[in-house]
């Protein structure tokens, strides 16, 4: 071998070297371009873009479609391929049986516009299918684009893993926000529920202290809350006030029971308020009777006073009410 043809060998082994070193070089770029926008959370269309930027511009491929499966098999990248060829494509018929990155020579007329399909799997899980044809011959070669089939392979595993990572991330901020609202609107009904619920009891309990002060004087009533129980107690002088309706049972035939309850309630509230006003204890209520008491549980030397005062007040109450009201009493 002559020395110019040793030269020119040398020169030819340099050229390829220099050119594996500047496919390892734009490998490294595109990779470091695609992993930095995945760790700067760029958005899915601008990966893609770089990813199609590459496969267009470096590997001069002309056609592809890039399927992935995101709850289903979709395309999230395609050009310079029509509507109709995607649409002629099914994953689970079509792609689902090819494992290994295929020659579309061994696969049905469905690829004819097609050079090679690239699947991409996790484990077992096919991730994705790569789609491509119309290699520029004249640009990088067919032998030069199949050197670069794994490593389109490993970056299509990068950017398909990492989309359906953001997927994933924000399905699950998501659920939690879903998670948390539900929370907030079941705490809000509990808030509600409790609220509602204190009323109630806050309602009853003022409804079972007005109706024990109805049939209790107050300091009897708060010890009998306070204690459980009363204690007896001895007043050695008290007055007591009775009072009967006149010709009660001949006018209760003359109206309804509802009327006459009406009737004696009405009076009845009236007479409390003089009780409260002259000092007198109302005691109880039998029919159209009124007891009441001075001088206890408080005693007071004016009891007998105040209670011909109270009674008079309530024939008064009661003359009053007879100018307006339909029975006079």
């Amino acid at each position: 071998m002559s020395e110019e043809e040793i030269k020119e060998k040398f020169k030819l082994k340099i050229t390829r070297f220099k050119e594996r070193l500047a496919g390892k070089n734009s490998e490294l770029n595109i990779l470091l371009e695609i992993t930095n926008a995945i760790n700067y959370n760029e958005s899915t269309l601008d990966i893609l873009a770089k990813f199609e930027a590459f496969v267009k511009d470096e590997l001069k491929i002309e056609k592809l479609i890039l399927f992935a499966k995101y709850k289903r098999w979709r395309v999230i990248l395609d050009y310079n391929v029509e509507d109709k060829e995607i649409d002629s494509f099914d994953v689970e018929r079509d792609l689902l049986h090819i494992e290994d990155i295929t020659s579309v020579n061994a696969l049905g007329k469905i690829f004819k516009n097609f050079d090679m399909v690239v699947p991409v799997y996790h484990g077992e899980r096919p991730l994705a299918y790569l789609i491509i044809g119309d290699i520029v011959e004249d640009g990088v070669g067919v032998s030069s684009i199949i050197k670069h089939l794994n490593f389109m392979k490993l970056l299509t595993n990068i950017i398909v893993s990492a989309i359906e990572n953001r997927r994933l991330a924000a399905e699950a901020l998501k659920q939690e926000q879903e998670k948390k609202k539900l929370i907030e609107k079941q705490k809000e009904m509990l808030e509600i529920q409790v609220a509602e619920r204190t009323k109630d009891l806050r309602n009853e309990k003022e409804e079972s202290e007005r109706l024990l002060h109805n049939i209790l004087p107050v300091s009897i009533a708060e010890e009998l809350k306070k204690k459980g129980y009363t204690s007896a107690q001895s007043f050695e002088q008290a007055t007591m006030l009775f009072t009967d309706f006149k010709g009660f049972t001949e006018q209760s035939a003359k109206i309804s029971p509802e009327n006459l309850v009406a009737e004696l309630n009405d009076i009845f509230k009236g007479f409390d308020a003089v009780m409260g006003e002259y000092g007198v204890e109302k005691i109880k209520t039998i029919g159209d009777a009124y007891m009441a008491a001075c001088g206890l549980p408080e005693e007071r030397e004016d009891h007998a006073i105040q209670c011909v005062r109270a009674a008079q007040a309530m024939l008064d109450f009661l003359e009053e009410r007879g100018k307006t009201a339909k029975i006079k009493w």
